[in-house]
């Protein structure tokens, strides 16, 4: 992403890093969130848990996370220097996020 914008963005000055940084992560918000959602039709009552902490669950699992993991990958991918590198180090740092939280 870094390349993309010394390349082509910032000889024409139109915006900033941060213009383009926040108009990616606001643009995958809404994608993270939809899929979410769906995942979240197809998994909460078919495994049967009770409707008083459906609406707890809801707003964690389907707002907050993916806002958290979409600003996390955006991070890594931000500050390593080769996208295979940044790639990777998001799904360890996923893997041990979900294994110990």
């Amino acid at each position: 992403m870094r390349n993309i914008y010394e390349i082509r963005e910032r000889p024409s000055r139109m915006y900033s890093w941060t213009a383009l940084v926040t108009s990616q992560m606001l643009i995958e918000l809404p994608w993270n969130i939809f899929g979410s959602f769906i995942l979240f039709i197809c998994w909460y009552w078919t495994v049967g848990f009770e409707n008083s902490r459906a609406g707890y669950t809801f707003i964690t699992l389907v707002l907050a996370f993916p806002a958290y993991y979409s600003s996390f990958g955006q991070v890594g991918y931000i500050f390593s220097r080769v996208l295979s590198t940044g790639s990777d180090s998001f799904s360890q740092g996923r893997r041990c996020y979900v294994t110990y939280c």
